[in-house]
């Protein structure tokens, strides 16, 4: 069949004994339509919130990234109250992957190169303290301080004849305090890492669905 590699490790999938191969074949299909499944599910959703969160928005918003972070309760949320769309993603996901795995471009990944995950968990990171604290203040008219405001990149005024865009103020941010926000953000990502390993040892002694936690 293949030569699979992980790792430092790398198994002849033809000289493989049948049971091993038969239980790789198992657990990836699980983690294919489990874990996979439902990631792509919560982005849909995610963006389901986004364009909701700028509809209400308009006109001042028209951009995604503008939209702010969605936590697992909104997402939870507005899940149960859309459970027809919700099963229609899903099925859509899951022929996807049928598909791709009979057409043999399973793996195959479409689009431009990825950033560097420490370098997106920092931009976040600083655009959720800055919005956190725009929140706080009162722009020179003394009006509270809105996404509207500082939306399609729109400068907010302050006193002493100072303003600044949003993006501007993300930038002062990561120069005064990268440090501390890499630090954040590579404990952020060692979090993920910690818990995506074990996730792999609890797959991998798993036997049964509900041990899995499907």
């Amino acid at each position: 069949m293949a030569q699979v590699t992980y790792g430092d490790f790398t198994f002849d999938t033809d000289n493989a004994p049948e049971a091993s191969v038969k239980a790789l074949l198992s657990r990836g299909l699980t983690h294919l339509f489990g874990s996979e499944a439902s990631s792509k599910l919560i982005g849909k959703i995610r963006a389901a919130l986004t364009a909701e969160w700028i509809k209400d928005q308009l006109p001042e918003v028209k951009v995604a990234k503008d939209a702010p972070e969605f936590d697992k309760q909104s997402v939870a949320a507005w899940r149960d109250a859309n459970p027809d769309q919700v099963g229609i993603w899903a099925k859509e996901i899951e022929a996807d992957f049928v598909k791709a795995i009979t057409e043999g471009t399973l793996g195959t990944r479409v689009g431009g190169p990825r950033l560097d995950p420490l370098d997106v968990e920092i931009e976040r990171i600083a655009k959720g303290e800055v919005r956190e604290q725009l929140a706080t203040l009162k722009d020179v008219h003394g009006n509270a301080i809105t996404p509207k405001q500082y939306a399609k990149g729109k400068p907010i005024e302050f006193g002493g004849g100072q303003s600044f865009t949003f993006d501007e103020l993300v930038a002062r941010r990561l120069t005064r305090d990268k440090d501390r926000i890499e630090k954040a953000a590579r404990k952020v990502l060692a979090d993920k890492a910690r818990k995506a390993e074990k996730a792999k040892e609890v797959a991998a002694k798993a036997t049964t669905f509900e041990e899995l936690g499907l």
